[in-house]
Order: C-alpha cells, then structure tokens, then sequence
C-alpha cells in the first residue's frame, strides 16, 4: 500500500494560451491515480487465493495452472496499461491549454518514474507463483508415484 503514494511519472505542458502568453507547468502522477497499483493488489490477492486453495482445499495442477495464468494475465496488464491515469484533466490548467495537448500549440511531455516499491512486489509476485507452481508440481508427481 505504500507504493501507492510514490509517484510514477513527471508531466510537463509548454504551450501558448489564447492571449499569447507562454504557458508551462509540471505536475507528478502517483501511483494511486493509476491503474497499475491497483492491479498489482489484485495480484497479490490471487497470490492469496491461491495459497489458500492450495492449504485447504487440495488443488489439482490444472486448476492452479488456471489461476496461475489468470495472475501473469493481470501482471502484463501492469506492465502496458499500469501506468494508465484514472483520470487526466487538471482544474488548474486552463482549458484551452488541455484542450490542445498534442498540437502544435501545446506540447506535453510524460517521463516515467520507476517505482522501487511497484517493482518489488511485482517480483515477489511472480517468484511465490513460480514457487506456489513448483509445489504443485511436485505434489501432483509425488501422488502420481503413490499410485504406480
């Protein structure tokens, strides 16, 4: 949850308002404005699940290779859409000046600023599913030899 209040991208505005005055502004984007923080609690929520369908409720290796997929699925997530803001108009940039980002009267500019917090858990992510998913593996190997 700390993670969320770590910023993940400096913004910055150079333009022309309608009087001909040069605008700039600067402005951060943090990570619980984004969708990525978000995501990566959900992960570690299906983590969770995991364990605990693991710990009570005797999982076949299919259905841990289901949620397992299911977890990477939202983990790429993070990685082309994690920095997605949930919203973007500023109140105290003017309209006009918003109103013409990508023109040739407004450039805007977005320099992505990792976030040690984000990478770490997302790491712990995939290294308890590869280790969740090698426990099951070997269950599943050690039942099958108690069979034959």
């Amino acid at each position: 949850m700390v993670g969320l209040f770590f910023p993940v991208q400096k913004n910055s505005v150079l333009g022309l308002e309608p009087s001909g005055e040069k605008y700039t502004a600067e402005w951060f984007v943090y990570a619980f404005i984004t969708v990525g923080g978000y995501l990566l609690i959900s992960a570690a929520a299906v983590n969770l699940y995991l364990i605990y369908l693991l710990k009570w409720k005797n999982l076949l290796l299919s259905q841990t290779l289901f949620w397992a997929l299911f977890n990477l699925a939202i983990l790429a997530c993070v990685y082309y859409v994690g920095r997605t803001p949930f919203y973007f108009w500023q109140n105290w940039i003017p309209g006009d000046i918003m109103h013409a980002f990508g023109t040739e009267y407004v450039r805007y500019r977005e320099i992505i600023i990792q976030n040690p917090i984000q990478d770490a858990i997302l790491i712990l992510i995939i290294v308890n599913l590869v280790l969740l998913l090698y426990t099951v593996y070997a269950q599943s190997s050690q039942q099958k030899q108690l069979t034959v």
